[in-house]
């Protein structure tokens, strides 16, 4: 069985001596039913869509880009919810899958985007 899971952490110190803040992430190891690994390269200016392959939709996506690229996702939410990915974007949405996306590049700039799926179980 496939599964997802993401830890992460942060420290953020403030100029004025007030102390660090820190956070830390952990999404528990969540069991997937499908998932989708793709690599896109943006030669053109135009959005280009992000095909779902046999998923019924994502809920969780990450999308990586080597410059950065607004990325456009749909869901019952509504449509074409527009975020940057610069370089990164992840997205979290257990109850509401993501059903379309796009990216596109910024202009005349040659792009490489590594894209990971997944429908939970």
């Amino acid at each position: 069985m496939a599964t997802f899971e993401l830890s992460a952490s942060f420290l953020a110190s403030s100029p004025d001596g007030s102390g660090p803040n820190d956070a830390e992430l952990l999404e528990q190891i969540l069991p997937l039913r499908r998932r989708l690994l793709t690599t896109l390269e943006l030669s053109a200016d135009a959005p280009v869509s992000i095909p779902l392959g046999n998923l019924a939709g994502a809920h969780y996506v990450w999308i990586e880009a080597d410059h950065k690229v607004r990325v456009r996702l749909t869901s019952t939410d509504g449509a074409t919810q527009a975020l940057p990915a610069d370089p990164l974007a992840l997205v979290i949405s257990q109850s509401v899958p993501i059903t379309a996306l796009d990216v596109t590049r910024n202009a005349g700039i040659f792009t490489i985007v590594k894209v990971f799926l997944g429908e939970r179980q």
